[in-house]
């Protein structure tokens, strides 16, 4: 039972051993942008509304587009200007906009 344990723990040391061995990014300009992690989701409409979205798509960083900003991330609340009201609105995950 031991031998078995011992040759385990050695797999394992030599399988972890590479991951070790990898080397980062030295020099330059870091540059992570283009990572992101998305989760799968798509796309839906009725009437003038569409409803786009992509579960656990941690992009944080700001969408606009004509009168209307988003804050992305986790649920973030943002606010969109604009409309018949003229005011300021705040706007929380889920998101739908009518086109």
């Amino acid at each position: 039972m031991k031998k078995i344990i011992r040759y385990t723990a050695l797999a394992l040391v030599l399988l972890a051993l590479p991951a070790a061995l990898a080397l980062a990014q030295t020099g330059g300009v870091y540059d992570l942008s283009w990572h992101t992690v998305d989760g799968g989701g798509g796309q839906t409409s009725g009437g003038a509304y569409t409803l786009t979205g992509t579960t656990g798509q941690p992009d944080a960083g700001p969408m606009s587009g004509g009168n209307y900003s988003l804050a992305g991330g986790f649920w973030p609340a943002t606010t969109a200007t604009g409309g018949g009201g003229g005011g300021s609105h705040s706007i929380y995950l889920p998101l739908v906009v009518k086109n």
